[in-house]
């Protein structure tokens, strides 16, 4: 238990200095509104998050690219080929690349829940407003 707990926290620490506020309030409400699995919610928001922060975390993933040996010449190639990666090991691991059950029309009130949860309270690199959420959010429909 005491090793579990330590995990935890590091894993918390970890979330908090990565940025990741928004995909984990996203995979709150996810996982609240059609009863997905916390972490499969994570690793099915993970990629569009980070891909929809843009410039904001690329040096950022182009440094953990490079820590993985992943390639490119530059900055954006290196974070590219990092969010290559982490969909290529969520097919492998057979988590979806999108929700099944997400509906349009629950888009906005999961926009708003997420956003709720995310700002400010969650270190992120962009505060999103309702309309970006709501984008990010689409890019989950099937």
């Amino acid at each position: 238990r005491e090793k579990m707990g330590n995990a935890a926290t590091m894993a918390g620490m970890a979330f908090a200095n990565a940025f990741l506020g928004v995909c984990h309030s996203m995979a709150h409400k996810l996982g609240g509104m059609y009863h997905i699995p916390h972490g499969e919610a994570c690793a099915i928001a993970l990629p569009v998050v980070l891909a929809a922060y843009g410039r904001r975390v690329t040096p950022k993933l182009a440094r953990i690219a490079d820590h993985l040996v992943l390639g490119g010449t530059t900055k954006a190639e290196k974070a590219e080929n990092l969010l290559q990666r982490i969909v290529q090991l969520n097919s492998r691991m057979g988590i979806p690349a999108t929700v099944a059950q997400l509906r349009e029309e629950d888009i906005p009130e999961l926009a708003r829940r997420a956003l709720k949860e995310a700002n400010p309270t969650y270190p992120v690199p962009v505060i999103w407003d309702r309309k970006t959420m709501e984008c990010v959010i689409r890019k989950l429909l099937p």
